[in-house]
């Protein structure tokens, strides 16, 4: 472990982007036991972090959302007065830093330049990086105003969602032959969607450290439980060496390094084989004999069909931030000491398989919509037998003040008019082109493809540049 007198490991001073989620605590604790010192900068007066005694300092900023020049000037005055050795952003922050173009923060900055970030971001240009690497993608289309949607073939399923929305906010399932209420959502050139082919199928959801497109931590979990359909709170550590196999793929041909998520599509497997708690699946076991008797395959490409349905591994978006896979490694030093691992001198890691962690409160909130007596039993077992990622008896005070946090978010939704509380917990710090830095001097045109703007800034692939 890292130690102040250690030159092989030294002890670094480290900036979070915000203080407010509860990656931000998890990253925190999980520094602090890391010998390193960490701080934090945030809009809010009060947050999560504020209150943990592994963060030594924490600041309030402007609202990157409305004053981005003001949070990136305070962002360098925290690094001045802290001496900052490395940032390392956890939501859409990670934008305006990136853009900011300032020396003091890029040199610091824990992500790919500012012009990757949007590509990995934006999910039609990742769409385009996907094929441009030989991966395996969904049918796409880039959709401007209704009459796109509507030269889809409408006899299939289709998802239609923002090229620059997060989570699940915005997306729309367009049915098979249903009309399609235009009024519902905001579709125009300043706020382009991509419709892709509705998959059903297993999904899963990956992290990842990254440096110079080698993988220097990683872990898989399936999406199992959640409040939204898609927002999970329950997450689990798997072996899918498909899934690696994909995402090494993509960062090595793209020569990535950050925090890097990637939401997953399987399909041609049964929910029974997805269950793989305590070891592989038999359905897991008869891929990897097929591959070594076709040492050929990488993993990249479709695998043999399973049980007469076509076997298809897709990833359908990039979260190229920090995000729930780090709770995975919970109460231990391991994943600080490799994000802090600049020389790379550390051996790759994987998450442990069949770890598990929770957020108590979004499983007392799951989407029990169709759930059986089965699906319940299961889902108590899993609340009561799994650690809860916030509480922690060496640093209570996060879970003790609870109650006030969310007080003082309620007040602040009440100030900004009835906001519903998980919009204005992310609104002061969501990014949107064209305000400051780089999108702005460069004009980014979000309407239009990359590549019809600004081909000399699409990603390609090493050796294809």
């Amino acid at each position: 472990m890292p130690k102040g007198n250690d030159p092989d490991h030294p002890r670094l001073n480290v900036l979070l982007s915000n203080g407010r989620f509860p990656v931000s605590l998890d990253l925190a604790r999980q520094l602090h036991k890391a010998h390193h010192r960490v701080y934090t900068v945030d809009p809010m007066e009060f947050h999560i972090c504020k209150f943990s005694w592994a963060v030594k300092k924490s600041k309030e900023t402007p609202a990157p959302a409305t004053d981005p020049a003001g949070y990136i000037e305070a962002v360098k005055k925290a690094i001045k007065q802290w001496s900052i050795d490395i940032i390392i952003p956890l939501h859409e922050e990670i934008f305006f830093l990136a853009e900011s173009n300032e020396p003091e923060i890029i040199s610091r900055l824990y992500a790919p330049p500012f012009i990757e970030l949007y590509q990995l971001h934006n999910k039609w240009e990742y769409t385009e990086l996907l094929g441009r690497c030989g991966l395996d993608r969904p049918e796409a289309y880039f959709c401007t105003k209704p009459e796109d949607v509507e030269a889809l073939d409408r006899s299939r399923d289709w998802a239609l969602k923002p090229v620059l929305g997060r989570s699940s906010t915005g997306v729309q399932h367009i049915k098979p032959n249903k009309e399609v209420d235009y009024s519902s959502f905001e579709l125009s050139p300043k706020n382009p969607h991509i419709a892709q082919e509705w998959l059903p199928g297993n999904r899963y959801c990956t992290y990842g450290v990254f440096r110079k497109g080698q993988m220097q931590a990683f872990c898989t979990y399936p999406v199992m439980e959640t409040i939204d359909g898609s927002s999970s709170v329950f997450f689990e550590a798997v072996e899918h060496k498909e899934i690696e196999a994909y995402v090494r793929t993509l960062a090595e041909k793209l020569n990535l390094t950050g925090q890097l998520a990637f939401d997953m599509v399987e399909t041609g497997i049964s929910e029974s084989d997805m269950e793989r708690r305590g070891g592989k699946s038999k359905v897991h076991e008869e891929f990897e004999k097929r591959r070594r008797q076709n040492p050929n395959r990488d993993g990249a490409e479709p695998a043999p069909e399973a049980d007469g349905n076509e076997y298809r591994l897709v990833s359908i978006e990039c979260n190229p931030r920090a995000t729930s896979g780090l709770h995975l490694w919970s109460q231990t030093a391991d994943l600080a000491n490799v994000i802090t691992d600049r020389d790379m001198l550390l051996p790759s890691l994987r998450a442990e398989t069949g770890k598990s962690r929770q957020t108590g409160p979004g499983m007392l909130m799951w989407e029990r919509k169709n759930a059986n007596f089965k699906r319940y039993v299961k889902h108590t077992c899993r609340l009561l037998g799994t650690k809860d990622l916030l509480w922690s008896w060496k640093d209570l005070v996060p879970v003790l003040v609870q109650p006030f946090l969310l007080a003082s978010y309620y007040r602040i939704c009440h100030d900004k008019g009835g906001m519903p509380l998980p919009e204005m917990f992310q609104s002061d710090v969501i990014w949107a082109p064209g305000m400051y830095g780089q999108s702005k001097k460069m004009g980014l045109d979000i309407s239009r493809p990359l590549q019809e703007t600004d081909p000399e800034l699409v990603l390609r692939p090493r050796g294809e540049e």
